[in-house]
């Protein structure tokens, strides 16, 4: 009976332990729908004008886009619409 019982929490904790690992793998995944639920939100919070799209001044507290704002706006249009910035959060 003992040793069922060790086997069986040892079993638990290797299970645990497999699924912990998995955990820091989907948060990375940038193209998840709870990760594009995310952006989605935080474009309409940073699109004050509520043009749907970004502009330079709109973006100025996020750096890093800020940084690569031409980058992103791959129309070259001066403007990030909805899906330039989620392709940019998803690669970064």
């Amino acid at each position: 009976m003992k040793n069922n019982t060790y086997f069986k929490s040892a079993l638990l904790v290797m299970t645990l332990a497999g699924s912990m690992l998995s955990i820091p793998v989907l948060a990375l995944d940038g193209g998840s729908d709870f990760n594009q639920l995310v952006y989605t939100k935080v474009f309409k919070a940073l699109d004050t004008d509520s043009s749907l799209s970004l502009s330079k001044v709109e973006v100025q507290k996020d750096k890093p886009l800020l940084n690569h704002f031409n980058n992103a706006d791959k129309n070259n249009d001066d403007s990030l619409d909805k899906q330039e910035y989620i392709d940019f959060k998803i690669k970064r």
